[in-house]
């Protein structure tokens, strides 16, 4: 006798979905409304979820570059790619009877498809509805936590589309959220992310477009900035992270000597590393005050855990020839700085 796949335990069944790559998971899911729920039930983990919609926000007459790419990778699996491509009714109908198009449906679009094996290719007249209804069946199927949410370039006119993205669940709720260097974000969306409870880990590695202030509390466990001219001392103190890394702030000596301060006095005890970049470097001995009124001694390893080295997951920092200071509490902190860093590690709270 022989069983159809559906027929089978939905353990068994999971364990063949297993050994499945996702695009053959999102193949699968559009044979039945039974499938795609199956599917979804099984909470496929995502380790990275890559989204790149910058030309959804411009205007180009080039067919051959898609409007927007979706990578999904889940965990001990292979990414597929999905590319949404524009197209006027006319070339829709010039793929009927071609045996490389097929139609599928996302959620209620019935669209027309190229696919291959790591690849899907989308064709349609309104690409950024197309694109919300390609994720949302992306993120209806594929059930269990996002690590990594990492955008491709950003820029000004498409914030609305990602402000609408990360209020999607699974997006919303994901581990770690990247948007790498080139373009600018808005003030609007730099806001919503820092003020995301859910982030464990927040990099934004691209300025800010026109002028920012912020004051409020920032509670993400791992944060990293990039030309980040709005950071100012208070700001730090308002970062409620384990770590926290700057590249090239709007910081001087004097700021971060009343960061120093005001730490030495607060009983807080979430920061364990601020690291400061300066890509042009600084002479931190040359009128930064830096250590203005506060007491130091000379880095000494034997009161340091026995090593001369902080390490965690992301950075390695030798502190010889760094100051220790101590708070009332005993909390233990080294300071270091040379011609292009400033390095604040806490070693026990």
């Amino acid at each position: 006798m022989v069983l159809e796949l559906e027929q089978l335990p939905n353990d068994v069944t999971e364990h063949v979905a297993k050994n499945l790559n996702p695009r053959d998971l999102i193949e699968l899911s559009f044979c039945s409304e039974a499938w795609f729920h199956l599917i979804s039930s099984f909470k496929t983990r995502i380790k990275e979820l890559y989204i790149n919609c910058k030309e959804l926000g411009r205007t180009s007459e080039n067919n051959n570059l898609a409007k927007a790419l979706i990578g999904v990778k889940p965990f001990q699996r292979s990414f597929v790619h999905i590319f949404v491509y524009q197209r006027t009714l006319e070339e829709l109908d010039e793929f009927s009877g071609d045996p490389k198009t097929c139609s599928r449906v996302f959620g209620e679009r019935e669209l027309k498809c190229q696919i291959d094996k790591s690849t899907i290719k989308v064709f349609t007249m309104d690409p950024i509805d197309t694109f919300y209804s390609v994720m949302e069946h992306l993120l209806n199927l594929f059930t269990g936590s996002i690590h990594h949410v990492n955008f491709g370039q950003c820029t000004p006119n498409i914030t609305g589309i990602i402000l609408k993205l990360l209020k999607m669940e699974g997006i919303s709720s994901c581990n770690t959220l990247s948007i790498p260097s080139g373009g600018a974000i808005t003030s609007d969306l730099l806001e919503y992310l820092l003020q995301n409870p859910n982030l464990f880990c927040l990099n934004i590695n691209c300025a800010v477009r026109g002028s920012f202030q912020f004051v409020k509390e920032v509670n993400i466990t791992h944060l990293s900035l990039t030309y980040p001219e709005w950071v100012t001392n208070r700001n730090i103190l308002n970062f409620h992270c384990e770590t926290i890394n700057l590249e090239d702030p709007n910081i001087n000596g004097i700021g971060l000597n009343s960061f120093i301060k005001t730490w030495m006095k607060t009983d807080k005890k979430k920061l364990k590393r601020l690291s400061i970049s300066f890509c042009k470097g600084w002479n931190w001995e040359d009128g930064n005050n830096i250590f203005d009124g506060i007491e130091y001694e000379l880095f000494d390893k034997n009161l340091n855990s026995g090593t001369q080295f902080y390490e965690d997951e992301e950075k390695k920092i030798d502190c010889l020839n760094g100051r220790n200071i101590k708070r009332p509490d005993g909390t233990l902190a080294t300071i270091k700085c040379d011609d292009l860093h400033f390095y604040f590690v806490v070693w026990n709270y």
